[in-house]
């Protein structure tokens, strides 16, 4: 996700912390933000409505995205967390981290190491 806030405003270039987003208008009321790459390519960040919604319309997302096998936040093990400088991210058995000038990625090799990195960077302690 971006790093900061963007305007929304249709087809406006913005950057943030080095990245560059825009937003794109889409029938019936939807957006969608896009990413450009590194490669200049363009990637699909998230989609929303401008329409109100009802906390029912919440209720089956979240049972699937918490139990269906085929969701990424069953299948995956993840977390994310943006500093100032940068960020922190897990990802199926591999840690990224962004600080600065900064860029790692370095594979989790033993459940102990990822407990440290949870309680280093994000503050999670678990046993």
């Amino acid at each position: 996700m971006p790093a900061g806030s963007l305007l929304l405003e249709e087809g406006l270039s913005q950057e943030v912390r080095g990245n560059v987003y825009r937003f794109e208008r889409r029938p019936f009321h939807r957006w969608n933000l896009y990413r450009e790459t590194s490669a200049k390519t363009v990637e699909p960040m998230l989609g929303f409505a401008e329409t109100p919604s009802e906390p029912v319309d919440f209720v089956v997302p979240n049972y699937y995205n918490s139990t269906h096998p085929d969701s990424l936040f069953v299948r995956s093990r993840i977390a994310n967390i943006r500093f100032d400088d940068g960020f922190a991210s897990i990802t199926n058995g591999q840690f990224h981290l962004v600080r600065g000038a900064e860029d790692t990625t370095t594979p989790i090799e033993s459940r102990e190491q990822e407990f440290a990195l949870l309680r280093e960077y994000y503050g999670v302690v678990l046993k």
